[in-house]
């Protein structure tokens, strides 16, 4: 199958319109070198086809090159030279094939003596186009050998320029010495530029048509040479053959320029310059030194003695140049010796003391090179050494990528995340990238590169825990406040019947456990909203003693059968200011934390009493001097360690398993405490229990709640108008009928949109705004803000039970003159409208 593919192709490739004049010149010059086999020399009409041959030579060159200057990716520079080299090409099919036609046709005797002149025209021409086409730089230290590579090529240039130009114009009968000297100079010019260009040019492209181009002076000065030892030159001696070759391999730089620029071959890194590209030496050099001492040797064997005094001369300053340039050579060597040690001891220290493992698997999957981090990670592990399997060293499942072919590994780069076992049997998460280098005979492998990830992995999944967390805790808080409206129907419900029902019934008990059952519910929906973070803080005066036992239920329900709890409560302890939600947030969790170290069971104290703390406060936190009440929580269970101790604080930190706990706990009670304006600290031992001692500043004197929004004792009847705005029915009902029951009229509206089309109906007297703060649509705060625009001097009574809201209920400043928590009673609703008095 593939021989007729290659066949098609080539057949393809030659019907290109791209090669059809490549296609008639190789038929052109074939017919040229069969003819020259078959012809007979000094006939007439062997001159005639020989003349006649060389016609259209310089006219097809000349287009060639100017073809390659159209191509539009050329610079500046190389498309001038190559119009220069269309010139030179013009210039020596004028003067020598319209000098043999006009011999021939028009005057055999007599040539123009101006042909002669504009003779050396072409060669100038060509050192122009040579010596503008762009060089590459070397580095420094490569410099001193392309100059004498240079200074070699030049020198031989010049013997090989005069061997075969020169010298045969000595020959002649009388030679004209100042135009003999001049060819001698343009002749070793022209050789050497081209021998020069061919090591020092830029781009690829061109030094392989200077290559060509020097092989085409090469067959010219071969021609003259030989033409020179011949008795008589006839016209289509065999001699022409090596200046037509001259002009096919002319016509071949053009093409092979051309078709190279056209198939795109001419990388991008061969057309820019490369200032840090070393030298690379040429075997131009050496072969024209080469030639040089061959001549020399003939010379000698064959007894030529002339012009021997000069090829000594230059043999010798040649072989000073090899002397120099093997010094030379030498000290880069070194150097370059030198440099390589050091880029491979740097690179060998960086592989050392990476971090990450990196081994090398050959192609049937046998590990081949371990870099000295893998005992660093894993230890002394059977499966990290050198002849070892691969897939040895991960479990089964995850080895199955790594070997996907019976006899070897899959090609190409592979990503897996995968498990390794230490030397201690310790599992560690590693992340394994591959690269295929089994191509690149230094590593002839598979580089796995292997990064130890347990601790990133870990933090992960910490992380996706605690936004699980989250979003358990957004859930409860929406459930709460969904709660919160149907207690707030529920006990407003009870309330209106119980005023209805006379007192001492059993119905009205009855309500009355309605009311308490909804009072305990609205108790838990306070629990979840102290888990979302939405239970709004509002410190007041609390007693430590009245937290604990309110907890206590819960407490013996929280913990196992196995633990005690004894409470050692100080009657004496003092008031302390903080939030009541808060404080059983920091019990829970210290009474969790004591339940957790007591696997087995034990005894949970916990004590209140009042401390006096100096400046001399040892090793209790910093908290500046003053009488504290501490809260402290004692267990019996399995202690801690000093460095425990030192990071029981820290987020996400704990010794528990991953699925019984995240360590956010203790983080927590630290972050409530210490915003209270107190400290906690710990004691512990290994093996005998832990304290965890909460110092909170005792209050002088037992003063009242200070909540955001003081409540106002005692019953009232009122008048006046109010607009009441909820997005639940039940929760406008039970207020509207409230609030007529004591003497208040009622205008109701579901949502933010009706309450301001009521507020912009000026007919409407509106004597305070009550409105929820969570409603779809439109929020409580863009309501208000809105509302007071139209009604600036109405009082503003929001209902709601987020944090959030009652900071953005606070932020409003003035207009805010009381907040009411659902679910909400008759009595505290009538103590919040009570602030703005009769309208």
């Amino acid at each position: 199958m593939a021989a007729p593919v290659m066949r098609e192709h080539a057949l393809r490739r030659f019907l290109n319109k791209a090669y059809v004049a490549d296609h008639a010149a190789a038929v052109y010059a074939a017919a040229y070198f069969v003819w020259m086999l078959l012809r007979t020399p000094g006939t007439a009409a062997t001159e005639i086809i020989s003349v006649f041959a060389f016609v259209p030579l310089g006219l097809a060159i000349g287009w060639a090159c100017w073809r390659v200057g159209r191509v539009p990716a050329l610079d500046r520079r190389t498309r001038l030279a190559w119009y220069l080299l269309s010139l030179s090409a013009l210039s020596l099919w004028t003067t020598g094939n319209l000098w043999s036609l006009y011999l021939l046709v028009v005057n055999p005797q007599h040539s123009p003596a101006w042909l002669d002149i504009i003779e050396p025209l072409n060669s100038l021409l060509a050192i122009a186009a040579y010596l503008l086409f762009p060089t590459r730089t070397s580095k420094p230290g490569s410099r001193q050998r392309a100059r004498l590579d240079v200074a070699l090529i030049v020198v031989a240039g010049f013997v090989l320029a005069f061997h075969f130009g020169v010298r045969t114009m000595f020959s002649q009968a009388a030679p004209v010495w100042g135009y003999t000297v001049a060819l001698m100079v343009v002749d070793w010019v022209m050789f050497v530029s081209a021998a020069v260009g061919v090591i020092q040019k830029r781009d690829a492209t061109i030094r392989i048509v200077l290559a060509i181009l020097l092989a085409a002076h090469t067959s010219s000065l071969i021609g003259n040479y030989w033409l020179s030892d011949m008795a008589r030159y006839r016209v289509g001696d065999a001699v022409d053959a090596l200046w037509f070759l001259a002009w096919v391999l002319k016509w071949a730089a053009a093409r092979v320029a051309w078709h190279r620029h056209r198939l795109g071959l001419v990388r991008e890194d061969d057309q820019a310059d490369e200032p840090g590209l070393g030298f690379r030496a040429s075997v131009f050099a050496n072969v024209m030194v080469g030639g040089v001492f061959g001549l020399l040797v003939i010379q000698l064997l064959g007894g030529d003695r002339k012009f021997l005094e000069l090829m000594g001369i230059s043999t010798l300053a040649m072989v000073v140049l090899l002397s120099l340039r093997q010094v030379a050579a030498l000290a880069e060597n070194r150097r370059l010796f030198a440099a390589q040690l050091a880029q491979e001891a740097r690179f060998r220290s960086l592989v050392h003391n990476a971090s990450d493992l990196v081994l090398v698997v050959d192609g049937s999957g046998v590990i081949s090179y371990v870099s000295p981090s893998g005992v660093r990670m894993f230890g002394d592990h059977p499966a990290l050494r050198i002849g070892a399997r691969i897939t040895d060293l991960f479990p089964l499942e995850d080895a199955a990528p790594l070997a996907t072919t019976p006899g070897g590994i899959p090609a190409g780069t592979l990503h897996v995340l995968t498990r390794v076992e230490t030397a201690s049997g310790e599992w560690r998460d590693v992340e394994v990238i591959s690269t295929d280098q089994r191509e690149d005979p230094a590593v002839a492998g598979m580089v796995f590169t292997c990064r130890d990830i347990t601790e990133r992995r870990a933090l992960e999944r910490k992380l996706m825990h605690a936004q699980k967390l989250d979003a358990v805790g957004r859930l409860a808080g929406g459930l709460a406040h969904d709660l919160n409206n149907v207690l707030a129907a529920i006990r407003g419900y009870a309330e209106l019947l119980a005023d209805e029902l006379p007192a001492g019934t059993s119905a009205a008990a009855d309500l009355r456990n309605i009311q308490e059952a909804s009072d305990k519910a609205s108790g838990i929906t306070k629990k979840l909203l102290g888990l979302s973070r939405n239970q709004s803080v509002q410190r007041g005066t609390l007693n430590l003693n009245d937290v604990v036992r309110g907890l206590q239920p819960i407490l013996r329900q929280l913990l196992t059968d196995r633990i005690e709890v004894r409470l050692e409560l100080d009657p004496d302890a003092g008031l302390v200011k903080a939030d009541l939600g808060q404080m059983e947030q920091v019990l829970v969790n210290l009474a969790t934390n004591a339940r957790d170290a007591m696997p087995a069971g034990g005894l949970l104290r916990v004590r209140t009493a009042n401390v006096s703390i100096g400046d001399d406060r040892g090793k209790t936190c910093t908290i500046p001097p003053g009488d504290y009440v501490t809260l402290a929580v004692t267990d019996e269970g399995v202690g801690m360690s000093a460095d425990v101790q030192a990071r029981v604080f820290e987020p996400f930190f704990t010794t528990r398993p991953e699925e019984r706990g995240m360590g956010l706990g203790l983080p927590m009670v630290r972050e409530i405490v210490e915003e209270t304006g107190g400290c906690v600290t710990v004691e512990s031992k290994p093996g005998r229990g832990s304290t965890f001692t909460v110092l909170l500043p005792r209050l002088g004197d037992a003063t009242k709640s200070s909540s955001k929004v003081p409540a106002v004792e005692g019953q009232t009847t009122q008048t006046g108008f109010v607009l009441l705005v909820d997005d639940e029915e039940s929760v406008r009902t039970v207020a509207r009928r409230i609030l007529q029951r004591r003497g208040y009229r009622v205008v109701e509206a579901p949502g933010g949109v009706e309450a301001l089309a009521i507020a912009e109906d000026m007919s409407v007297p509106i004597d305070v705004l009550l409105t929820d703060m969570v409603m779809p649509g439109m929020h409580g705060r863009d309501l208000i803000e809105r509302f007071k625009a139209i009604r600036p001097d109405v009082p503003v009574v929001c209902v709601s039970g987020f944090a959030d809201d009652n900071d953005a209920a606070a932020d409003l400043g003035s207009s805010v003159i009381a907040l009411v928590t659902k679910p909400f009673s008759s009595d505290t609703l009538m103590r919040a409208l009570s602030k703005i008095g009769s309208r």
